[in-house]
C-alpha cells in the first residue's frame, strides 16, 4: 500500500509545504511576502496570476512555468507551434512571421518603416488611401485600382466620367463639368481655365483702362488730348496772328496793330470802317418816343455787345465789283453798273453772295444786335438821326416818290452828316435794305441773350433785313424795324454792310 504523502516545511518559513502543498509553513509580516518560502520586503511582488508560462508581469522575475514541446509560451499561454513569430533583427513593429509579437517601439522623432527605425526627414503614410501615392512624401506607393476604375484623390472610382483640370487655374473641369480647378482674384475672371484681367473703363473717356491697362476706354476729337482719362481742349492759333483760338476759344492769339481789325484770326485793315465799343444798348421799340412799334420789336430790351467795327457806308458797286474780278463773288442781277455809278450801294444780292463778299474781305456779316447799336447808339432814338422824323433831308426815301423823286438809289453817303448815326455811319436809314447775319424769330426777343445775341438756330421765314429802303416811307426807315427775306431772295432795294472784330 503506498504511503500517505507526508508534508515537510523544511527551511521554508512561509506558506504551503512543498512536498504535499497542504502544510501551512507560516505568513509573512505586513509588507512582507511569501516567496518560495522566504519572506521578502515588498519592493516588488511578482504575480503569475493565471499565466502558465513565462515571467511573471509584475515583477519579470518569477517564472510561471514552461511549456511542453512542441508549444510555445506566448503572452503567458502554452500555444501549440502552428505558429511562431519571430523578430528576428527587427527593432520595431510587429514579427513578420505571424504579425502578433511586438518587436518595438521607435524614439521620438523616428518611425518604423519595415522593421527599422529610420529618422522622420519625411515619413510617408498613405492613411486611408487605396491608390496613387502617399500625400505626405509623395514617394510611398498605396496601391493601384482595377481596370475600368481610376483613382481620384486616393480612391478608387469607375471610369464612368474622370474628371481632369490639367493645367486649368480656374472653372470647372472640362472633362466631367464637376471638379472645381479654382477661383480667380479680384479683378480677374476665368476665361476658358485661365485667369486674366478684365478691364474696367468707369468713367473714362479715353486712353486705356487703369486696372489691366489693355482696353482702350476711347479717343479724343481733334484738337483735343488725353489727360488722365478726361478728353481735354488743347488750344491752337495755327496761322492765327489776332482774336482766341478756334479750337477751344480760350487762348489769345495776339492784338492787330491799330488800324486793324482781326477778322477769322488775320489783322485786316479797317479802312473806311468804324469801332463801335463794347457795352450795353437797348434794343427794340422805345415806346417813349415811338408810337409805330410793332410786336416782333417787342420787348425793349438791354443787350450787351463786345467791341467791333462796321462799315462807314452799305458796300458800293465799286468795292463789289473787285470780288466779282477775283472770280470769288457772281455778277448781281439787276441794277449793275460798277463803271458808271460805282459809288452806288450794290443791290439785287442775295443773303448768301452779300456773306460770300464779306468772307472774301475778311469780314462778317453783323448781327442784328450789332446793326441796331450802330444804326441807333444808346441813347434809345427812334432813327438814325434822332426822332425827328423821316424826310428826304436826312434819307434817301419814299417823300411821295421813291428814292426822293429819283426813282432809285443814290451814292453813298448823300445825306451826310445829317442823316448819320450816332457814331458817324452813312445811310443807317434808307437808300436800301441791309442783309443781317441772323435768321427772322418773330418773338424772338422775349427770349434772347442778354450778351452777344446772334439770333435762333434756324427760321421758317429767311434772315433778317435791316434799316429800309428808297421806295419805303418813313415808318419802315425806324432803327428798331425788322424785316426779313428769304435767303434766296435779291431785290433792287436790298443791300449789306459788313463787321469784323474788335
Amino acid at each position: 500500500m503506498e504511503d500517505a504523502c507526508v508534508p515537510s516545511c523544511g527551511t521554508r518559513e512561509c506558506g504551503l509545504d512543498p512536498v504535499c502543498g497542504t502544510r501551512n509553513c507560516g505568513t509573512c509580516d505586513d509588507g512582507w511576502s511569501c516567496r518560495e518560502g522566504e519572506c521578502v520586503e515588498d519592493a516588488c511582488v511578482p504575480s503569475c496570476g493565471t499565466r502558465e508560462c513565462g515571467l511573471d508581469p509584475v515583477c519579470g522575475t518569477q517564472n510561471c512555468g514552461t511549456c511542453n514541446d512542441g508549444w510555445s509560451c506566448q503572452e503567458g499561454e502554452c500555444v501549440e507551434d502552428a505558429c511562431v513569430p519571430s523578430c528576428g533583427t527587427r527593432e520595431c513593429g510587429l514579427d513578420p512571421v505571424c504579425g502578433t509579437q511586438d518587436c518595438g517601439t521607435c524614439n521620438d522623432g523616428w518611425s518604423c518603416q519595415e522593421g527599422e527605425c529610420v529618422e522622420d526627414a519625411c515619413v510617408p503614410s498613405c492613411g486611408t488611401r487605396k491608390c496613387g501615392v502617399d500625400p505626405v512624401c509623395g514617394t510611398q506607393d498605396c496601391g493601384t485600382c482595377n481596370d475600368g476604375w481610376s483613382c481620384q484623390e486616393g480612391e478608387c472610382v469607375e471610369d464612368a466620367c474622370v474628371p481632369s483640370c490639367g493645367t486649368r487655374e480656374c472653372g470647372v473641369d472640362p472633362v466631367c463639368g464637376t471638379q472645381d480647378c479654382g477661383t480667380c482674384n479680384d479683378g480677374w475672371s476665368c476665361d476658358d481655365g485661365d485667369c486674366v484681367c478684365v478691364p474696367v473703363c468707369g468713367t473714362r473717356e479715353c486712353g486705356l483702362d487703369p486696372v489691366c491697362g489693355t482696353q482702350d476706354c476711347g479717343t479724343c476729337d481733334d484738337g483735343w488730348s488725353c489727360d488722365d482719362g478726361d478728353c481735354v481742349c488743347v488750344p491752337s492759333c495755327g496761322t492765327r496772328e489776332c482774336g482766341l483760338d478756334p479750337v477751344c476759344g480760350t487762348q489769345d492769339c495776339g492784338d492787330c496793330d491799330p488800324g486793324y481789325g482781326c477778322s477769322n484770326g488775320d489783322c485786316v485793315s479797317t479802312g473806311e470802317m468804324v469801332l463801335i465799343p463794347s457795352g450795353s444798348f437797348w434794343m427794340g421799340c422805345n415806346s417813349a418816343v415811338d408810337g409805330d412799334c410793332r410786336l416782333n420789336e417787342k420787348p425793349y430790351h438791354e443787350v450787351t455787345l463786345s467791341g467791333y467795327y462796321i462799315e462807314k457806308t452799305e458796300v458800293t458797286q465799286g468795292e463789289y465789283k473787285k470780288c466779282v474780278d477775283a472770280g470769288e463773288c457772281g455778277t448781281p442781277s439787276c441794277n449793275w453798273d460798277p463803271t458808271g455809278t460805282p459809288n452806288r450801294p450794290v443791290a439785287c444780292v442775295s443773303w448768301q453772295s452779300a456773306t460770300d463778299y464779306c468772307t472774301w474781305a475778311g469780314k462778317r456779316l453783323p448781327t442784328e444786335a450789332e446793326w441796331e447799336k450802330a444804326a441807333r447808339g444808346t441813347d434809345g432814338r427812334k432813327y438814325p438821326w434822332g426822332n425827328q422824323a423821316a424826310t428826304c433831308e436826312y434819307a434817301v426815301m419814299n417823300d411821295g416818290a421813291n428814292g426822293c423823286g429819283t426813282g432809285g438809289t443814290w451814292d453813298v453817303c448823300s445825306k451826310s452828316p445829317k442823316g448819320d448815326s450816332p457814331y458817324g455811319l452813312c445811310d443807317m436809314s434808307g437808300n436800301v435794305w441791309e442783309w443781317v447775319s441772323d435768321w427772322y424769330g418773330e418773338g424772338y426777343y422775349s427770349n434772347s441773350p442778354i450778351s452777344n445775341p446772334t439770333g435762333p438756330v434756324s427760321g421758317d421765314f429767311g434772315r433778317v433785313s435791316r434799316g429800309g429802303g428808297f421806295v419805303y416811307g418813313g415808318v419802315l426807315l425806324r432803327a428798331s424795324t425788322r424785316f426779313h427775306y428769304y435767303p434766296s431772295d435779291y431785290f433792287t432795294d436790298l443791300g449789306f454792310r459788313c463787321v469784323i472784330a474788335q
